[in-house]
């Protein structure tokens, strides 16, 4: 079998081209305008109360999330949050963890142990993987006596969240702290 001869093929100027191009394409917008509008439709109303986000760090096992955005949380769902300039991770970086704290929740640190309605919810770490060191989060004394007990009302915009890796950078160190509400983006649903 041989190859069939280039010069043979009739050329077509850019013009002609554009043209022929341009014929197809109306025709094909002519037979398919509803499935276009459609698809438009469907993108803008994706974007604008949804993200897809990647989970960019080992604190959960699930790697990409889809963010539902401004749906209220509640304990034990995902969220997605811009965290507070950490140095770390650049202030744009959204996160996801785990809620499990809600507002009125009383939060209790004993040691390096965080606690959640009397429920360990938590250990910190001093030293990070990266043998950075951490700090823990600070919360006032039970009683000034007794230095390592702690606790904390969560007020009405305030969450503890946590990963599920255990050198998960999250609520447990103070560079992070309680999310604030105004910080969430929204619910985050584990895809993969």
């Amino acid at each position: 079998m041989t190859a069939p001869n280039d010069a043979a093929l009739p050329t077509m100027t850019a013009v002609a081209r554009t043209r022929r191009f341009a014929g197809l394409l109306a025709v094909h917008v002519r037979r398919f305008w509803f499935a276009w509008l459609l698809l438009f439709a469907c993108f803008w109303m994706f974007r604008d109360n949804y993200r897809l986000v990647p989970n960019a760090t080992r604190s959960l096992p699930q790697s990409w999330f889809l963010v539902h955005l401004n749906e209220e949380v509640h304990r034990g769902d995902f969220v997605s949050f811009l965290a507070p300039d950490n140095g770390v991770y650049p202030p744009a970086f959204w996160w996801v963890k785990r809620v499990v704290g809600v507002p009125g929740d009383r939060l209790t640190r004993e040691g390096l142990n965080y606690f959640v309605n009397g429920e360990l919810v938590a250990t910190a770490r001093l030293i990070g993987l990266s043998g950075r060191t951490l700090a823990p989060l600070q919360l006032p004394p039970v009683n000034p006596a007794d230095p390592s007990r702690f606790a904390y009302y969560l007020k009405g915009d305030e969450y503890f969240v946590v990963g599920t890796h255990p050198f998960s950078f999250d609520s447990r160190y103070a560079p992070i702290g309680l999310i604030r509400r105004e910080q969430m983006k929204g619910r985050a649903h584990a895809i993969y």
